[in-house]
């Protein structure tokens, strides 16, 4: 729910409290509730991909803006984390060949827009490739993972090259069924390297359970004006998920929707914590270097630069950009950096709104 991580607000032991980093001290925000029929958004329609929802979401902002014209000459972003980040991209795509808004930028964190880049890293961060974590599972899973990884990325090289929802499906049970095993076998936080969860295949909870009981007690759902409807607030709602499922939505390769926000001339800034390991940053790196347009080779030779907090003044991550394509990986953050480092991502939103506002 980001409304209560990047909104006015925060849940502290049940009470909302105020969020001095808010993003609505630097912008005015639209928190939506994608696809329908999650959160409190309802139809009878069901959405079953992305590019459906983004067809909703395009309608919605239309009626917004004819019901609050004073907001239309703004500037106008996209920012989505953590599987909205493939909202956001069919969203992108939708907004550009729509031609009702004038997009200025999109915003990407912690998130899953590219499968070949992210099944890889399931097993190489826990495996202990990588400078995060020693290895915490078997040298047989590993070397067994690393064989499997091949076929796993054949199969989602016919994914992307036919979308076809059947052959996106055998990819995603091949790569779930191997590389996409090995975090739960970690016994460590798929949000957070870091953490223990106890018995290897227990995954921790989300952080925001906290405010979906908030949310969902009685007088809070009367206040919001939905308790007539009977809906309760879940983080994740079954039948839509079953629906993203079977039409192996995650599979496809939406990161090539930034792609073209690039050539269209829309900048584009993608994020992550270097201890997430259900969205690696790895993979937001790797796929940040694999976007096909004008500037690919200038953002791949462009060299990383210590990234500073102006809050303590020390050194958080690192970051490059080339050409109206940003990328910063913050460190001693897991999933969706705001529920680290609240300062680190107001600052980042900030500094970004500048860039995009004074480039030529």
């Amino acid at each position: 729910m980001g409304v209560f991580k990047q909104g006015p607000s925060l849940i502290n032991a049940g009470q909302p409290v105020r969020n001095p980093y808010s993003l609505t001290n630097k912008a005015s925000v639209i928190f939506i509730d994608q696809p329908v029929n999650v959160g409190f958004s309802h139809s009878k329609a069901r959405v079953a991909n992305s590019g459906q929802g983004s067809k909703y979401v395009v309608s919605f902002l239309k009626l917004w803006f004819e019901k609050f014209p004073k907001y239309r000459n703004l500037d106008f972003h996209i920012a989505a984390e953590s599987y909205g980040g493939t909202y956001a991209s069919a969203l992108t795509k939708e907004i550009i060949a729509d031609g009702t808004f004038k997009l200025k930028s999109v915003i990407i964190g912690s998130a899953v827009i590219d499968a070949k880049a992210y099944f890889p890293q399931y097993y190489k961060m826990p495996c202990g490739l990588t400078e995060v974590s020693p290895s915490l599972v078997s040298n047989t899973t590993c070397q067994k993972m690393a064989a499997a990884a091949p076929e796993c990325l054949k199969q989602l090289d016919a994914c992307y090259d036919n979308k076809n929802d059947k052959t996106c499906f055998d990819a995603s049970s091949t790569c779930w069924g191997t590389l996409g095993s090995v975090p739960k076998l970690s016994g460590r936080n798929w949000y957070d390297i870091r953490q223990t969860c106890g018995q290897p295949g227990v995954e921790c909870e989300l952080k925001d359970l906290d405010t979906e009981r908030y949310v969902n007690q009685p007088s809070v759902l009367r206040t919001l004006g939905v308790e007539s409807t009977g809906l309760k607030y879940a983080s994740c709602d079954e039948k839509v998920f079953g629906e993203f499922w079977r039409s192996a939505d995650a599979m496809k390769p939406h990161h090539r929707n930034l792609a073209d926000a690039l050539k269209a001339n829309i900048p584009v800034f993608i994020y992550g914590g270097d201890a997430d390991m259900l969205c690696p940053v790895r993979a937001n790196l790797q796929t940040a270097e694999e976007l096909v347009w004008g500037g690919s080779d200038e953002f791949k030779q462009a060299r990383f630069q210590g990234y500073t907090s102006r809050t303590t003044g020390k050194k958080v991550g690192l970051t490059k950009s080339a050409k109206g394509l940003k990328f910063t990986r913050i460190h001693d953050a897991g999933h969706e950096v705001g529920w680290y480092q609240m300062d680190t991502l107001e600052q980042m939103y900030d500094e970004w709104f500048q860039y995009v506002k004074t480039r030529i």
